[in-house]
């Protein structure tokens, strides 16, 4: 019986430099709970287990005019998660080496954002990953 010795794998997790990515997000509460111009949404994301946890970063809001293709205030918002110390493969990972996997974590959170016009009848559109997804509730507002 021949026995080979294990080999080091060329490849290790180290703790790689804070990055921000785009994250989707959900309306937190009925617009009618909220102010005149303001509104909470839930950040949806993640993070590998090992890694600190992402705390909510900066939310893009473009607010579109009132025109012909678009009839009503219409806002498309992108939120952020900055990850603090997230967790990279460094090395190459060699033909027959187990392939590095991140066991996944959900994270969320919730963050308050104000609107330049009223929030009440506003079309909400979340644009995270360039894909424009409509968040306003079920049968639209009024």
């Amino acid at each position: 019986m021949l026995i080979v010795p294990a080999r080091a794998a060329a490849w290790e997790w180290v703790v790689g430099p804070p990055r921000e990515v785009v994250v989707s997000w959900n309306l937190e509460r009925p617009r009618e709970a909220e102010g005149l111009h303001t509104l909470t949404i839930r950040l949806l994301g993640g993070y590998c287990v090992g890694e600190t946890a992402p705390v909510a970063g900066a939310v893009s809001i473009q607010e579109l005019p009132v025109t012909a293709a678009h009839p009503r205030p219409t806002a498309i918002i992108v939120a952020h998660q900055w990850d603090p110390a997230p967790v990279e493969v460094a090395g190459e990972v060699l033909p027959g080496e187990p392939t590095p996997a991140c066991a996944d974590v959900g994270w969320t959170t919730t963050k308050r954002i104000k609107l330049k016009r009223p929030v009440a009848g506003m079309v909400l559109i979340d644009g995270a990953y360039g894909k424009l997804v409509r968040r306003s509730p079920p049968g639209g507002m009024p």
